[in-house]
């Protein structure tokens, strides 16, 4: 029993009754949370449809250009909003977990710096980034959802932080033992800063504070609570220090066992018109018309051969008549009609000529969590894209499993 005083006298809660008031407080949370992610989610939409109508209006390549790209910046923020929400979703019911992968540090935290950098020319921001300057070390991580950390705390910097602010991203590092390097990371802004009565609730869901400075800057209320949530599956540490009108500091401290350095011919996050897959014939399965266009573009403009099957069963009669050899590569979307990609992928493996037991195949599709993976893996894939494919990652998964 609970005793709470109430005016003179005192009132008994029962514990079942401090749980419905629980969660009617958590139910009234998540119903003001979605009214305004639903605000937060078509303004950026209102952005897309709105932009792309402007530049089918118009015939100067120059505004065309600025259009898209202000389409592109408004497609990025409610792709975010939603990935937010499932993201939280998942960890929430405990249905998430972290994916291993060999990975260069360096280039991780390049990656995140190059992905926040056109946000931060367009609000003419300062931003300072400084990197550990020591020989390139590989580490063990869940690239995906460390960078997530930090594009989320990055990204909330530059919502709060006015036009001609400062934002910095600062890397250091240290070496408990000979297997092991600590990375801590102090992100600072000169925004409008979270008042002292807030700050104990930053980490909690559906929560946001709408003052006048940050009611503008939108966002679904979850990333901090992700945040927290992800550095606690890593072990890591978060403290953050805030005042209004003086801006937020923000340390992460993450500790990765070290690994090995695997070579990827030179791929970096910005490298772009190359062509580093020069040689490479490869067998795209994609049944959606958009998304088959988009990596066609980025395959040949990297070097490579394509050939596109609209479904499984087309990507399985393609591979099935070609000659011994021919491609290097599938990559295989999952959900389609008919036939889906994993059954596809079991197909192919299972043809009566050797090299179907050697081709890589790799999955592209919007299904990313752990169970995902491993339905792929099961079914005789070799690796795994996430959706929306970036044309980076793309590369660098290819130029992994080429034969």
């Amino acid at each position: 029993m609970q005793e709470i005083g109430k005016g003179q006298g005192i009132c008994s809660i029962s514990g079942s009754q401090a749980e419905l008031i629980r969660l009617r407080r958590k139910l009234r949370q998540k119903t003001d949370y979605l009214a305004n992610l639903s605000h937060d989610v078509r303004i950026p939409l209102c952005g897309v449809t709105g932009y792309i109508d402007l530049a089918l209006q118009s015939n100067d390549p120059e505004i065309i250009h600025e259009y898209l790209y202000k389409a592109q910046a408004s497609g990025r923020i409610m792709m975010k909003l939603i990935n937010d929400t499932l993201d939280y979703d998942r960890i929430e019911a405990s249905a998430f977990q972290l994916r291993q992968e060999s990975v260069s540090a360096s280039e991780m935290f390049h990656q995140v710096i190059t992905s926040v950098l056109p946000s931060m020319e367009a609000k003419h921001i300062d931003f300072r980034a400084d990197l550990p300057k020591s020989d390139d070390i590989w580490i063990y991580a869940d690239t995906v959802r460390v960078q997530e950390i930090f594009m989320n705390l990055l990204s909330n910097a530059v919502k709060f932080t006015p036009e001609g602010g400062r934002v910095s991203f600062r890397v250091s590092s240290a070496f408990p033992d000979a297997a092991h390097i600590q990375y801590q990371v102090c992100i600072k802004d000169s925004g409008c800063g979270i008042s002292e009565k807030f700050l104990p609730q930053v980490y909690e869901p559906y929560s946001q504070e709408r003052t006048e400075a940050a009611a503008s800057a939108g966002g679904s209320g979850l990333g901090l609570a992700i945040v927290q949530r992800l550095v606690e599956l890593m072990d890591g540490k978060i403290l953050i220090e805030s005042r209004i009108g003086l801006g937020t500091s923000v340390a992460v401290t993450l500790n990765f066992k070290k690994s090995a350095a695997v070579k990827t011919a030179g791929l970096s996050a910005g490298n772009t018109g190359t062509r580093e897959l020069e040689g490479l014939n490869i067998l795209l399965c994609e049944d959606n018309e958009m998304n088959m266009e988009i990596i066609k573009y980025y395959l040949e403009g990297s070097g490579a051969a394509v050939s596109c099957a609209a479904g499984g069963k087309s990507a399985v009669e393609l591979f099935s008549q070609s000659q011994p050899g021919h491609y290097q590569i599938i990559l295989m979307d999952i959900r389609m009609p008919l036939l889906d990609g994993c059954a596809a992928a079991r197909r192919i493996r299972k043809l009566p000529r050797q090299d179907a037991a050697k081709v890589a195949i790799i999955a592209m599709t919007a299904d990313v969590y752990a169970e995902d993976v491993k339905r792929c893996l099961e079914a005789g894939m070799n690796g795994h894209i996430p959706k929306p494919v970036e044309r980076s990652r793309l590369i660098r998964e290819i130029l992994r499993n080429r034969k």
